[in-house]
Formats: structure tokens, sequence, C-alpha cells
């Protein structure tokens, strides 16, 4: 990533695409930094990527930005070199030192990004990218991929079964915490009684639909505790284990 030096530009004539990793704007925070500047007072040059073909992207200094423009003013600026993949990287990292502090919705928008993009990458690998724990990550990760109902989300949520490591290594996760299927309605939507089963033919006792939705619920939430890939790698027995006694339950 080649980085040039920063210099003053006019607000009104810089045309960018903006990559906003903020939750919302704070109209608060934009009137501070217009007083600041109306007051002749340098702030943090905001980060702009170009990839030599025209399109530019806005990946740190959105307040700043928008402050510049209501004073009509100039503003520092550092132009870096790069793809949009590099700037959306940059982006999702932005704003962990400076600027306005950002919040837990502003973390995980960040993070739903990063996996929109990134996806194969392990929950470290998105953690290191975004400036927060990994376990945040696989908590956004696995709220993705699961409803509270257990239902799938649609196609377009999916992530592949297969994670890459901080190490550059592909890992295997496709036998990791599957949902169960959704429970069908009645036509006035209600949800129909369910009957209880009889014992098997072998004397064991029956389980519940409730009982296994719980028991998947309590599986999905032991796989978050273990966000890592190569912890997922490492406890794979185990979860193999988890799954085929779930299997049996169904």
């Amino acid at each position: 990533m080649q980085a040039n030096p920063p210099i003053k530009i006019k607000a009104t004539g810089i045309k960018v695409e903006l990559i906003q990793t903020r939750a919302e704007m704070s109209e608060e925070h934009i009137a501070h930094l217009t007083e600041l500047i109306k007051q002749k007072k340098d702030l943090p040059p905001i980060r702009i990527f170009a990839d030599g073909q025209g399109s530019e992207w806005l990946t740190d200094g959105t307040h700043r930005l928008e402050a510049a423009l209501r004073a009509k003013a100039a503003i520092l600026v550092q132009y870096f070199q790069g793809s949009y993949e590099d700037a959306l990287v940059d982006a999702c990292g932005a704003n962990q030192e400076h600027g306005l502090r950002r919040t837990n919705a502003d973390k995980r928008y960040a993070v739903e990004l990063a996996l929109e993009a990134f996806g194969d990458q392990s929950d470290r690998a998105l953690a290191d990218m975004c400036g927060v724990c990994n376990a945040f990550v696989g908590s956004v990760r696995s709220d993705r991929l699961l409803t509270v109902n257990s239902q799938i989300l649609p196609d377009s949520t999916k992530q592949g079964e297969t994670r890459i490591g901080r190490d550059g290594r592909t890992y295997n996760v496709a036998n990791l915490s599957k949902p169960a299927a959704p429970i069908a309605s009645t036509e006035d939507g209600a949800k129909p009684a369910v009957k209880p089963r009889s014992a098997k033919k072998n004397g064991s006792p029956t389980v519940s639909i409730k009982q296994r939705k719980d028991l998947q619920l309590h599986l999905g939430k032991l796989i978050r505790g273990f966000s890592d890939v190569g912890l997922f790698e490492a406890n794979k027995a185990c979860f193999d284990q988890l799954a085929v006694a779930l299997k049996k339950l169904q």
C-alpha cells in the first residue's frame, strides 16, 4: 500500500465514493468539527484510496469531510494507492485510535462489511482487521447464519465450509453447528400441536421438539465460544461427536 504525504484540498473539490463503517452519522460531532475548522484548527487528514483508473474511496474521515463542506473550507487529505478491497480493509479498521469513539453498533457494522467481503477468513483475522476481539466476530458470524428459532438465513448470507486462518492455511468447518429445520405452521399461522411420541422399540426415551431445539441452540453457543478457526480444528473430533449425538435425537 503506497501512501503519499498529506495535502490540503478544497472540500468541495473532493469527489469520492464513501465506504461508511459507521452505523450512523453524529450531527453533534459534525457541528463540533465544523467549529474547529472555522477556528482555523487543522484536523487529522482524511484517507482516500485511488486505484489509478479513476475510482477513489474515502475510508476514514466522513465526519471531517462533511464538516469541511459545511464550513466551505479546505481539508488535509492523504492519498493511498490501492484497490477497492484495500480500501475496504482500511475502512473496517478506521477510528480505532482517533476520532469519534466507535459504538458497539459501529463495530458490528464494520464486522458485517468484513464478513460480506472476506467471509472465508478466520474470526481472528477479521478481528485484527476491524479492531475487535475474535469472539465478537464469531458472534456476528453466528448471528448471520442462525436466527433465533434456528432457521437458516437466505443463501446470500451463508458462508462457505472453509476458513482461512491468520497462518494462511485453509480449515474445514463444514460439520460445525448446523441449525435445526423450522417447524411448519398451519394456514392461519399458528404452530400445530405436537403429539408426544411413543417410546422407541429399544426402550430409550423420546425427545421433544423443544428439547432438540434447546440442544441445538446450546451446541451453537458452545461452538461460538471456540470462535478461532484453529480452535475449531483442534476440537473437531469433539464437535463431530456432539453432532452425531444430536442427529440421533432428530
